[in-house]
């Protein structure tokens, strides 16, 4: 993928962080429909083969208010 449809096709970013407690998750912000959503991403513990990887949730510190 070029750098000019990854920049138009972009949705948002995340940052890899870690814990107090040592536990990997990525934070960031996602945009849609010109609002901003700040999320968190967490790796799930999978059970089964058919359940997902991953796990996003919206971020406690979230603002709901549309980007300028």
């Amino acid at each position: 993928m070029d750098n000019k449809n990854q920049k138009r096709d972009s949705i948002g970013a995340l940052w890899k962080r870690t814990s107090n407690s040592g536990m990997e998750y990525f934070a960031g912000k996602i945009e849609l429909d010109g609002k901003e959503t700040q999320i968190l991403l967490f790796y799930n513990n999978k059970e089964k083969e058919t359940h997902p990887h991953f796990k996003i949730v919206k971020s406690n510190n979230q603002r709901n208010e549309p980007k300028k």
